[in-house]
């Protein structure tokens, strides 16, 4: 395949009021890369970090080489620009995420990411966060990439304007970013490219601070010179105050492959193993050039799922695994009866006594056999029971004690055991209490 001539720039600036820079930004250049722009085309990365004492410029660095890396290493597996750029975007989020939880002082850290890939007459765009993505063509910007952030989220459910959005307290509050969990959803985005498009990615530094008809007009007026270009967008960001870094790449398409200008646009393969973390959009388009893209999806934002079981398979499963449980339970109500004719047997065999046995005379037990019993016993005296005697001679009122006793009595082959407790009162009277306790025990077999 003929990979697409373009003419690309970049720049970044801490801005006005951060001495770091934790942005950062990749253009693969010819000599490191070049042999692979045919089979997987030219990448564009933009980064933007966060977490402070330079662990968001840790992030956001780590974030672009792991991207890189990984998006033209491996084998020579054909695989199309979209699932790479998504198993790059997955490594770099496992790099980042894995450094962070070893290391105490870059805990926490996080990066947001864009990237785009120009291959064969096609756009791949892919974000996680708010870095953006814009197409320049005729003269208007358009906005591919869909910002993770609260404001965003706001701004789609109605709750917020545009314009409060821009100067919301919670503007900077991304709800998507690398580093913070193993995996991280993305969206990817597909478009069909024509001569003059322009490309622009960058970090909400400059979005926050330039407008989208502001950009497309700089864009195409300096779209000979897209180092200019940068430029100009850098400076009037730093105008306007830049509270934040401020990092632009741009690219312009200058050529397309033959059988592109011929109208006949070669269409990549569609992305290959299922995600649920991966939603593609193909944007629908008029033009002829780009009719393609509406072969790739038949509606305007495409979730991928696994796809569904059919419900004829289904079916048959709940009717077998019925029939199964049905089986189980005539199964054990046959086998009742039978379990319980043979426990007298097996009873015999094993030795085992019989659930019901006749009593036999005490003594009769061979060979001697003990039974240990601990029992409570409490004892009550009553008003009638226990009187307390004075010097006087006379009796005092009755008086009421209760003593709890816990002997132990042990029987050996005896019938009959008689045990003799001996209760005292409690403290401050003289009288004791005997109790004779005859316990008859019988033992059956």
């Amino acid at each position: 395949m003929a990979s697409v001539h373009v003419n690309a720039a970049g720049q970044s600036h801490p801005g006005q009021r951060r001495t770091l820079n934790e942005d950062a930004w990749w253009i693969a250049r010819e000599p490191d890369t070049g042999a692979w722009w045919a089979q997987r085309g030219r990448l564009f990365v933009v980064a933007d970090g966060m977490g402070g004492h330079a662990a968001g410029e840790v992030a956001s660095q780590l974030a672009v080489e792991t991207l890189a890396q990984v998006y033209y290493g491996g084998d020579d597996t054909p695989v199309s620009p979209a699932m790479r750029l998504e198993q790059a975007i997955q490594a770099a989020n496992r790099r980042v995420y894995e450094q962070a939880a070893t290391q105490d002082a870059q805990a926490g850290m996080g990066t947001t990411v864009v990237a785009a890939v120009v291959h064969d007459g096609w756009l791949t765009i892919a974000n996680v966060g708010d870095s953006r993505a814009y197409r320049v063509r005729s003269g208007q910007a358009e906005q591919i990439t869909r910002d993770h952030s609260w404001v965003a989220e706001q701004v789609t459910a109605g709750t917020l304007t545009q314009e409060e959005a821009k100067n919301h307290i919670y503007r900077n509050v991304v709800t998507r970013c690398l580093g913070h969990r193993p995996t991280v959803q993305l969206d990817l985005f597909e478009q069909v490219l024509e001569v003059g498009d322009i490309v622009l990615l960058c970090s909400d530094g400059l979005s926050n601070q330039v407008s989208d008809t502001e950009l497309a007009s700089i864009l195409s007026e300096s779209a000979a010179a897209l180092a200019a270009a940068t430029t100009t967008l850098l400076r009037l960001a730093n105008e306007r105050g830049a509270p934040d870094n401020i990092t632009a790449v741009a690219f312009q398409v200058l050529a397309l492959p033959a059988e592109r200008e011929q109208g006949q646009p070669t269409i990549p393969a569609r992305l290959g193993a299922a995600d649920d973390q991966v939603t593609v959009v193909v944007p629908a388009s008029t033009s002829g050039a780009r009719a393609a893209s509406r072969s790739r999806a038949a509606e305007p934002t495409v979730r991928r799922r696994p796809a569904a079981r059919p419900q004829r398979a289904s079916r048959l499963r709940v009717v077998l695994l019925a029939a199964l449980a049905v089986w189980g339970i005539v199964l054990c109500t046959a086998s009742i009866p039978l379990v319980a004719s043979r426990w007298g047997l097996l009873r015999d065999w094993l030795g085992w006594p019989a659930a019901t046995s006749t009593s036999r005379p005490p003594g009769t037990v061979t060979p001697p056999q003990s039974l240990t019993v601990t029992p409570t016993i409490v004892l009550l005296t009553s008003a009638t029971a226990l009187h307390m005697p004075t010097t006087a001679g006379t009796t005092a009122a009755p008086a009421t004690a209760t003593s709890t006793l816990t002997p132990t009595i042990t029987l050996t082959v005896s019938p009959t055991a008689t045990l003799l407790l001996t209760a005292s009162p409690p403290a401050g009277t003289t009288p004791s209490l005997t109790v004779t306790l005859t316990i008859t025990a019988t033992h059956e077999q």
